[in-house]
């Protein structure tokens, strides 16, 4: 359900995994631990947020907190977006530490591929606007052409140097 939640802490800790379809508004800090995950749906603030020991914390939209702490072989990543909804992870950080182990990682979370389960183009990959894309195991991309073994490729659109969309799924193969 949308709405609001106001906490001075959130805590999830050995294991757990939580999931939030409403605003998250934390006082005080985030903090994700030992092989724990957290999945916010709507828009996160928080003084701070650390994600650590092997956990994660995936967010649809915007994110927005003074320190994001990524440690341990943690990910900060993006929920997937799906064939109405676009989802892209969004930080508005003052500072952000990821140690050598971590990642952020949004990878395979943009349009979807060809022969996706909820793809209504069967086989094609979907571009922006949630149209028809790629086909014929034709490479989706973003800032760049996808790889081309014939047939159609999705248009280029936006710069690898300064990625703000999500990328286009590749097409299937009959």
């Amino acid at each position: 359900p949308a709405g609001l939640l106001n906490f001075n802490d959130v805590k999830v800790r050995r294991g757990a995994k939580a999931k939030v379809d409403a605003v998250l508004n934390v006082r005080n800090g985030i903090e994700i631990s030992t092989d724990s995950g957290l999945s916010a749906s709507d828009r996160v603030f928080a003084s701070t947020i650390r994600v650590i020991t092997r956990s994660s914390f995936d967010s649809a939209v915007d994110v927005s907190a003074l320190t994001v702490e990524v440690t341990g072989g943690s990910t900060l990543g993006q929920l997937p977006t799906t064939a109405s909804i676009l989802r892209k992870l969004a930080l508005n950080v003052g500072t952000l530490t990821l140690d050598a182990a971590s990642r952020i990682d949004v990878t395979g979370h943009g349009f979807l591929g060809g022969e996706t389960s909820t793809n209504p183009f069967g086989s094609r990959g979907m571009t922006v606007g949630f149209q028809a894309g790629s086909n014929n195991r034709n490479g989706g991309g973003y800032g760049g052409l996808g790889g081309s073994v014939g047939g159609e490729v999705n248009p280029v659109y936006g710069d690898f140097r300064d990625p703000n969309d999500v990328g286009s799924g590749g097409g299937g193969h009959f």
